[in-house]
């Protein structure tokens, strides 16, 4: 990583940023991320590599470096919209992006050329359960859906073609 005239890399500026300032906005709670069997990580895209995101559907922000290892915590996700997880992200000072956690998710583990016009199914219908083996892309509304929780399957309203 390229270093700035004073000495430290813009990554090092944003985690300074995060972490030295009380007052940051940033929905985080400071717990400890401990691994969870087959978790896989990889940084968020436009974040510096402060904030990564898990196949497992959590959300992890690098705070310091200590002994030459990273210290992370966890990221609290914001209220639920619909049911849907969301979290805040700083990509630049100043300028915050509120992002749903599934498409992170399904953006980082199984990207497609344009998300932008995909929809995030939840193969057992709860919007909390965010990880990778849960999530698929299809290209209708989640509304189009009808869940069969008690049969263990899903049912659409409308033709689709699943990705």
């Amino acid at each position: 990583m390229k270093k700035r005239s004073n000495g430290i890399t813009q990554s090092e500026k944003l985690t300074r940023e995060f972490t030295d300032n009380p007052q940051t906005d940033n929905s985080q709670i400071p717990i400890p991320v401990v691994d969870i069997e087959g978790e896989e990580w990889k940084a968020i895209l436009g974040t510096a590599d402060i904030y990564f995101v898990s196949n497992k559907g959590r959300i992890k922000m690098k705070t310091s470096v200590q002994e030459g290892k990273h210290n992370f915590i966890s990221v609290k996700p914001l209220e639920a919209i619909e049911g849907r997880i969301m979290i805040k992200i700083k990509y630049t000072p100043g300028l915050y992006e509120k992002k749903f956690v599934d498409r992170l998710v399904l953006e980082h583990f199984y990207p497609i050329i344009s998300p932008k016009d995909m929809f995030v199914l939840h193969k057992d219908g709860d919007q909390t359960n965010c990880s990778r083996e849960n999530l698929k892309w299809i290209n209708v509304s989640p509304d189009e859906i009808i869940y069969y929780p008690k049969y263990g399957g899903i049912s659409f309203k409308a033709k689709t073609k699943a990705v």
